[in-house]
């Protein structure tokens, strides 16, 4: 028995000194330095992506629903085919994200989902994940006439401003464009698809690469593998030499704001650059520092071509102030701001009721109504006329306006309201 005994506090014995042994070794091992290679780094980190990935893809899943459901505001204007089609591209939609690894590549498919609608105002809003994955060109690019162009680009990068791309991974740019973007843009409408094109052009996944051939202004030409090495959450950090309108060493700059830039290009000849319709003091700016200046100008060129929109109605008191012409006349409400009435809430004309439907017509009333305020006055023939008492030129000038495709929305009613007067000269692409 007592044999016994002993040999079973051998063996405890002998078992906790090989437990002793073995924690002692675990300690040892969690001190040293953990010497991983790079590349077991950035396949651990791959991995750790695609899982985090793999856990999202019922919410990704649920978005591409949400998107396809909010279709249904379509589906009176949309045939049976289309509906179908739409059907077809969210069941394509749906398999891929079982098979996608990465946020970047859920979001190119929402991408070609929502192109689809072939509405242009569609636009899909990259959640931090997305964003995180995305990576821009040290370049920015343009379109115009028919020509890809540089217009902005980084300090330290190869290719130099103004080049024209003529080519992007040996293809011609045209066609690389519609073969490999054209389908991620919602902008079906000619010029817009495929200056919304370029400019998708400027961003994919971050760290890969794309083959750049330009033409430069002498006429060389020369290629680089450019990268999408600038992370997305820095994009706005980043200091680009950007591409402008160069007026001509003998001109006179006169005026120059955020807003305007007016300058004197030969002799009774002058140029006004307008940037934006969204100030809502420019009216005011105009008539006070502009209006002055223009008492010898025989021919004024306004440049609007990089124009962001805004007020429509900024535009055509701008014009009216250039052309000398009344207010169109207004049926709806003004407002007194800076000591002078401005139109809002307005339909030129009055409602009439072959135009316009009944229920429409009661409904834009109500709504007018509605607006009714201790500051708004509905207008009236009086208000009306107070409208336009605002400072014009007193004679008969030339004016140009350079007009392009990719200016914003205000712009376009800037351009037709200068053509409908019979006495404005427009040049560039269609707005």
């Amino acid at each position: 028995m007592k044999n016994r005994t002993k040999a079973i506090k051998y063996i405890v014995s002998v078992s906790l000194s090989i437990l002793f042994i073995f924690l002692i070794y675990q300690i040892i091992l969690l001190k040293k330095p953990l010497n991983y290679k790079s590349e077991n780094l950035k396949a651990n980190s791959k991995n750790t992506c695609a899982s985090e990935f793999s856990t999202d893809i019922s919410d990704n899943i649920v978005s591409l629903s949400q998107i396809w459901d909010s279709a249904k505001e379509y589906y009176p204007f949309w045939t049976s085919e289309k509906i179908k089609l739409w059907d077809d591209v969210y069941n394509n939609a749906v398999n891929k994200a079982l098979e996608l690894n990465s946020y970047y590549d859920y979001y190119v498919e929402m991408e070609k989902m929502v192109a689809t609608l072939d509405d242009g105002y569609v636009t899909i809003f990259p959640n931090n994940k997305i964003k995180g994955e995305i990576g821009l060109l040290p370049y920015d690019f343009d379109y115009y006439d028919g020509h890809f162009y540089i217009t902005a680009k980084t300090e330290n990068s190869k290719l130099p401003l103004y080049s024209e791309v003529i080519k992007v991974n040996n293809i011609d740019t045209i066609d690389f464009l519609k073969k490999e973007i054209v389908q991620l843009v919602p902008v079906k409408t000619n010029n817009a698809y495929l200056y919304e094109s370029i400019k998708r052009l400027m961003y994919s996944k971050l760290g890969s690469e794309i083959n750049i051939t330009v033409k430069t202004l002498d006429g060389k030409i020369i290629s680089e593998k450019a990268k999408y090495e600038i992370p997305l959450s820095s994009y706005d950090k980043v200091k680009f030499n950007n591409a402008y309108v160069e007026l001509p060493q003998t001109s006179r700059t006169l005026y120059k704001s955020h807003t305007f830039t007016l300058a004197e290009l030969e002799k009774d000849i002058y140029y006004l650059g307008i940037y934006t319709f969204s100030n809502n003091d420019m009216v005011l700016e105009f008539e006070k520092n502009i209006i002055p200046l223009l008492n010898s100008c025989e021919e004024i060129i306004i440049d609007v071509r990089n124009n962001d929109g805004g007020n429509s109605e900024n535009g055509e008191n701008i014009l009216q102030c250039l052309l000398g012409n009344s207010v169109k006349e207004l049926s709806g409400y003004c407002q007194v701001k800076n000591a002078r009435k401005m139109a809002i809430a307005t339909n030129f004309g009055e409602l009439d009721d072959k135009l316009i439907d009944k229920d429409l017509k009661d409904d834009l009333e109500i709504g007018l109504s509605m607006l009714d305020s201790t500051y708004l006055e509905k207008i009236t023939p009086s208000t009306s006329e107070n409208l336009s008492s605002k400072p014009c030129i007193k004679k008969n000038i030339k004016l140009i306006v350079l007009i392009s495709h990719k200016s914003g929305s205000a712009v376009d009613d800037f351009a037709a309201y200068a053509h409908s007067s019979g006495k404005v000269m427009l040049i560039g692409t269609n707005t």
